[in-house]
């Protein structure tokens, strides 16, 4: 710096002014005066990294008065130089500078610049002047009207400036590097020498996406927190140095060779099966069933790659363990699930029980369903379990309700390991407590007749009305007694709405099948024909999952029905070849459809049409959208992220004992040939098969004996099949879980809106000791003396008219 500031001091104020160019710069934008020692100070930081500056003196002001616009177009030949570029050498008597007190400086040698003298480790070359421009920003403003603007960024991102630094020797100099931005480069990196990472992490991320992107074995030949370098194979000169930089605290790139000169991969080993997986989760997320194949085919559309069918395998398996969670660890969150469940819908109801420290059986109820069912739906109630194609397995027990609209409204589910008797009296149990239920004589309850099922409901359900689905009744009978005649034949007994027309068609079906007429026999009509169904609940449904627009399928059929008025409300229908009686005023109607469903048949409709009545103003009320409106008037408000809840800390819910079976696991249960429904392509199910060898049946080309005769015989291989194992049917006592709401608890569910509103007709409770009016009932009755039934029942009545028609 002294030999500097001699120069400088050869040249007094009333001399002209002094300036000097910023190296690679133009007089328009790199032409700065030394007025002061700040400015001067600039200057000799520059020294050491270029060695050779230009000075330029200004004996009459001639620069300030030149228009800069159009000296950024012209020479600046006119200006003298002052220095050149040369080297000087200066003798160190010659100088007038002391030395600095503490510092030892040989008197005897001169200070010469030295030309191997290194700055940094990495120091730029000659002619890197654009290095420098591009990373050094200097801003000084001259005391005359020449204002040298600086290039303006838009954003943060473009760079990183630094502060400027309180030390006399760098004070107003700014460093400007590029930064990494991860969201936006990690795609496509382009490495560049001055470039910032955050840390090592995502420099070990940029150099494998790199790897990938480019097909080329990158591996790391150093691999530290603060220091990174990458190669690629050793005939090619691709090579990355990454290291941290102490002006930024950061990882910074310091050398950086770029170009291939290997060939490109097909396989690599950054291309493992979580990469795959983070990076196509949200493809398995909108198509979870894509196979492998398709898998496969997309990675090498888009990486051209072709990694193994395992490594595809596992990416699949870790991408669905992403979307639906990891099911060990899910067992062990129940908890606390039922706590949030609890705290964010009040009245809600969440059983969970443990067997072994293993997870048994579970029972979940919304406050809002329960509620909802009591105000708008009827006393139907539809039960009906699946199977859980999970790892683990399980069976889900559900119980469902028909709204104002005749679709299905949820009230409560269950998951269990086996479904049994057990389970599905438990289930019932849960739910008949759940709702509040003491008289189950109101009641109908449809089954599918499952395992179990038939005897749970007898038993927790005594006095209620019984149904069976007539499709799941279908499955059975389908299985002894094919055709379609005859399943025809059975839905027309199942939809008889009135004694007479049943027998008619019990009749019809021993015509066609005598054992298909016994085997229906030993089924109890009153649980699958309407003939013997209950008026009460209002719903003759023969499905426990269907529904359908039954107003205006009557309105259609009604273009046959031939009305005669005998006045005051009382008409003769004739449909066909019957006739039937239809009383408006007293609502009676011997086809019993209108009773049973509260929805006017065809034949009510013709007697309505000519009343000039709609159809729709005589429909039962609850099948109103008041009352459609009650059933969904309740919220079911939804729980908070699982960070947010409260940790229960109850014991550890183990996962049931797996056993891995035999085999690939099913996606589909494998579906009978009448549920095969709507299909482009005939079912080859009970197609005889034919050799094409031998033309025998039964057998193919591959297993014909009298092919193998005539050729060698070749191995056969056979496989076992698996041994089924069934779980134990042993649950543990209910455990009950305390319910810390913070919201507003509705109170106690009510009494059901269509029992309490219909209460003369609905089956009374049978009469028992347990309450003071029962007790009182049965001394009148032992009091009085008995009196002897002459009312014929039902089966008496049927014996009667087989034993008339016999004879």
């Amino acid at each position: 710096m002294a030999p500097t500031r001699r120069i400088l001091g050869a040249f007094p104020p009333s001399y002209g002014k002094v300036y000097w160019l910023l190296p690679g710069k133009t007089f328009s934008d790199g032409l700065r005066r030394i007025n002061s020692d700040a400015s001067t100070n600039s200057m000799v930081v520059l020294a050491p990294r270029f060695r050779t500056l230009l000075l330029y003196v200004d004996h009459q002001d001639i620069l300030e008065s030149i228009n800069w616009d159009d000296v950024a177009l012209s020479t600046p030949a006119s200006i003298p130089i002052v220095a050149s570029r040369e080297r000087s050498t200066m003798n160190r008597k010659d100088s007038d500078v002391k030395p600095i007190e503490g510092h030892d400086i040989d008197d005897d040698d001169d200070i010469d610049v030295d030309p191997d003298f290194v700055d940094s480790e990495y120091e730029a070359d000659k002619g890197d002047d654009d290095v420098f421009d591009n990373c050094v920003e200097i801003e000084e403003v001259a005391s005359s009207k020449m204002v040298v603007k600086l290039p303006e960024h838009d954003s943060d991102d473009e760079g990183l400036l630094l502060p400027e630094s309180s030390d006399e020797d760098n004070e107003g100099i700014k460093l400007k590097f590029k930064n990494f931005v991860a969201a936006v480069d990690m795609e496509s990196p382009i490495f560049k020498v001055g470039m910032l990472f955050s840390d090592a992490i995502e420099v070990r991320q940029a150099i494998k996406q790199y790897s990938v992107k480019n097909r080329v074995a990158i591996k790391f030949t150093r691999n530290t927190k603060k220091k990174i370098e990458a190669k690629c194979k050793e005939e090619c000169s691709w090579m990355l140095d990454v290291a941290e930089d102490s002006r930024t605290n950061c990882l910074m790139v310091k050398r950086y060779i770029d170009g291939h000169k290997c060939q490109k991969e097909w396989e690599l080993n950054y291309v493992t099966a979580r990469y795959l997986a983070n990076r196509y989760v949200e493809g398995f997320r909108d198509n979870d069933r894509m196979t492998l194949k398709s898998f496969s085919k997309v990675v090498q559309k888009e990486l051209n790659v072709t990694p193994s069918r395992h490594k595809l395998g596992r990416a699949r398996k870790l991408a669905m363990k992403a979307i639906y969670g990891d099911e060990i660890a899910q067992y062990d969150m129940l908890w606390d699930y039922g706590q949030e469940l609890r705290t964010s819908n009040p009245g809600s109801k969440f059983f969970l029980n443990l067997q072994n420290m293993c997870f048994h059986t579970c029972y979940v109820s919304f406050d809002a369903c329960k509620r909802g069912f009591l105000s708008g739906c009827r006393p139907i109630i539809f039960l009906d379990g699946c199977h859980i194609k999970t790892k683990f397995g399980g069976h889900l027990l559900t119980a469902v309700g028909i709204n104002p609209n005749d679709c299905i409204y949820p009230i409560a589910m269950a998951v269990v390991e086996v479904e049994s008797r057990a389970s599905w009296g438990w289930f019932l149990n849960t739910l008949k407590e759940d709702l509040l239920i003491d008289n189950t004589g109101p009641y109908t309850i449809m089954t599918d007749r499952q395992k179990g099922l038939v005897p749970a409901v007898r038993d927790k359900f005594s006095d209620s009305e019984q149904r069976f689905c007539v499709r799941h009744l279908y499955q059975n009978f389908h299985v002894l007694y094919k055709g379609e005649t005859l399943k025809n034949q059975l839905w027309a007994i199942a939809r008889s709405s009135t004694i007479p027309e049943w027998e008619f068609n019990m009749e019809k079906m021993k015509s066609l099948s005598k054992d298909a007429y016994a085997y229906l026999e030993e089924i109890p009509p009153n649980q699958w024909c309407r003939a013997f169904f209950s008026d009460f609940p209002k719903c003759d449904i023969l499905l426990n999952n269907n529904s359908e627009k039954k107003v205006d399928k009557n309105v259609e059929l009604s273009n046959t029905c031939y009305i005669l008025p005998a006045g005051k409300g009382v008409f003769q229908v004739t449909d066909k070849e019957h006739q039937y009686i239809v009383d408006l005023m007293a609502k009676h109607y011997e086809c019993r459809r209108w009773q049973l469903t509260g929805i006017p048949c065809n034949h009510a409709i013709s007697c309505l049409r000519s009343e000039r009545t709609k159809p729709e103003d005589v429909v039962s009320f609850y099948y109103s959208t008041e009352k459609y409106m009650e059933a969904y008037g309740f919220n079911i408000m939804p729980v908070r992220d699982k960070a947010s809840w409260v940790k229960m800390n109850g014991p550890k819910v183990n996962p049931p004992i797996y056993e891995k079976k035999v085999g690939r696991p099913r996606r589909c249960r494998r579906k009978q040939p009448h549920e095969l429904e709507g299909g482009t392509k005939i079912s080859k199910h009970g197609v005889q098969m034919h050799c094409s060898y031998c033309q025998g049946v039964n057998h193919n080309k591959k297993g014909c004996k009298k092919r193998k005769e005539d050729i060698k015989a070749g191995k056969q291989q056979a496989s076992a099949a698996p041994s089924e194992q069934h779980g134990n049917e042993d649950f543990m006592p209910l455990q009950n879980i305390i319910n810390n709401s913070s919201r507003v608890d509705l109170g106690p569910l009510p009494e059901s809106n269509f029992i309490a509103t219909n209460r003369k007709a609905a089956v009374q409770p049978p009469i028992t000791t347990a309450t003071k009016e029962g007790r009182a009932t049965i001394r009148k009755r032992k009091a009085e003396p008995r009196k002897r039934n002459t009312q014929p029942s039902k089966k008496s009545e049927l014996k009667k008219r087989e034993e008339t028609k016999k004879k």
